[in-house]
């Protein structure tokens, strides 16, 4: 099982909570991805939790060719491609919301929740209602 961690202060509720479950390692999940997110960009988290724990790290969001090999330096055991895959030609993605996705340059995204502390990327486009109320 991995675990995903977006703040590195989640390692004490780990430790304390978590001892009857076997965890293979964690998935640093950086501002950069989409859903749950670090306050931390993706490299600075995967660093903090590399520093202060022996689990494995594997690191999601932002992730690019330079990226990869600076998360495998730092000693991380690998990287979540995700969202980069989604118009690849062998991409199981309906045609039609590829087509939605290929213009889209990453400031659609909107991050909701900060006050909360609880940090949420989800994608803001005209006409999608529920965001449209939340920015006004």
């Amino acid at each position: 099982m991995l675990l995903e961690i977006t703040d590195i202060n989640q390692l004490e509720v780990i430790e304390n909570s978590c001892k009857k479950v076997e965890i293979a390692g964690l998935v640093a999940r950086g501002n950069e991805s989409g859903g749950w997110v670090s306050e931390d960009a993706a490299f600075i988290l995967a660093q903090k939790l590399l520093a202060k724990q022996s689990l494995p790290v594997i690191v999601q969001g932002g992730i690019g060719v330079h990226t990869a090999a600076a998360c495998r330096a730092a000693g991380a055991l690998g990287v979540v491609l995700d969202a980069q895959l989604w118009l690849m030609p062998e991409s199981p993605l309906p045609r039609e919301w590829q087509q939605y996705l290929i213009n889209l340059s990453g400031s659609e995204a909107v991050l909701i929740g900060e006050r909360l502390n609880a940090r949420c990327r989800v994608l803001s486009r005209p006409g999608f209602a529920v965001i449209n109320n939340y920015n006004n």
